[in-house]
């Protein structure tokens, strides 16, 4: 199996505690460089077409600018940060690669977004994507959904749009780490009104919308140019602190760890033989053929087993899709 791409959660550490945070849950120990970079050049033999680094805060880990350093022939190369870090030294490493998106969190207006990551967060990211805009630097906005944010989604797509984002990807806030057994969660009928916010807003502006984690939208919204990701069509890879291949980075379901088997093509090998099978209850659906059962990560949260239908999904019989978490009516 050659992934399409690897996500790497380099480390849990972080300048923030947000109250959906699921990479809290991981160890804060960093090991020494050349394991880091042991791993990656494995990566780098399979030629894969993206690789992306996240946190925790990744700027904050201390050798990411030696594995950026590495990465420079990759075709795609992603960090996802929450933009608080970026200054003008990073903004220069930022604009020497071209084949870099930084993707920034913007979780609601104001209000919202500071409900969820604290006090004085939100200018921090506009600050941050007007130094990225500037540079030239390829840049996007991800949204995290919830129960009190999707009404904001086609203000906050026109606030990303106005300071040069290239996409806004809007991903339902999973019952994982922190948010687990709160009312944060969103509703599946609350995920298709902001994805359909969204998506209005952004007709007339030069920036796309992205759908992550919720693949029945498609049911409700066939709308030719939104993109919207298949859970169940694994095609990535992730990578813990703790160098386990995870099947989703919000659920601690590991194929393989890298360290204990020899390196990370040993491990791979076992991560393709975890492939989560399709849903056969949702056979029916009409979009069944590209959804599959849907998100097999909330599946396993709310259920316990990764075989069965997406939590969230409003169309199945019996789902939860009205308030998957019962906290939310």
């Amino acid at each position: 199996m050659v992934p399409e791409s690897v996500i790497w959660i380099l480390s849990s550490r972080c300048n923030l505690s947000c109250k959906h945070c699921y990479t809290a849950r991981f160890p804060k120990k960093v090991l020494e460089k050349k394991v880091y970079e042991e791993v990656l050049r494995e990566i780098l033999s399979l030629e894969v077409n993206s690789i992306g680094f996240t946190g925790g805060e990744p700027l904050l880990f201390p050798y990411l600018k030696d594995l950026l350093g590495m990465v420079k022939d990759v075709p795609r190369v992603t960090i996802a940060t929450n933009g608080l870090l970026i200054d003008r030294k990073w903004i220069s490493l930022f604009s020497s690669m071209g084949n870099l998106h930084v993707y920034l969190s913007l979780d609601g207006l104001k209000e919202s977004h500071e409900f969820l990551r604290g006090s004085e967060t939100f200018q921090g990211v506009l600050k941050s994507m007007e130094l990225l805009e500037e540079a030239g630097v390829n840049h996007h906005v991800m949204m995290a959904i919830g129960s009190f944010n999707y009404r904001e989604s086609g203000e906050v797509v026109k606030v990303a749009s106005e300071l040069g984002a290239q996409s806004f990807s809007l991903i339902p806030i999973m019952p994982s780490g922190k948010a687990k057994g709160t009312d944060l969660i969103p509703t599946g009928y609350q995920v298709i009104e902001a994805v359909e916010r969204a998506y209005q807003a952004s007709r007339d502006l030069p920036i796309k919308v992205d759908v992550w984690c919720a693949p029945f939208v498609k049911r409700s919204l066939d709308l030719q140019d939104l993109t919207v990701a298949s859970c169940r069509l694994l095609s990535n890879v992730d990578i813990s602190p703790t160098f386990d291949l995870l099947l989703c980075d919000v659920i601690d379901v590991k194929a393989a760890n890298i360290l204990e088997e020899g390196g990370f093509l040993k491990a791979l090998e076992k991560f393709s033989d975890m492939d989560p099978d399709p849903v056969e209850a949702c056979r029916e659906c009409p979009i069944y053929n590209f959804c599959l059962g849907g998100c097999f990560a909330r599946a396993y949260m709310e259920k316990g087993v990764l075989d069965a239908p997406d939590p969230l999904c409003p169309f199945q019989e019996g789902g939860y899709g009205k308030g998957n978490t019962g906290q939310v009516g």
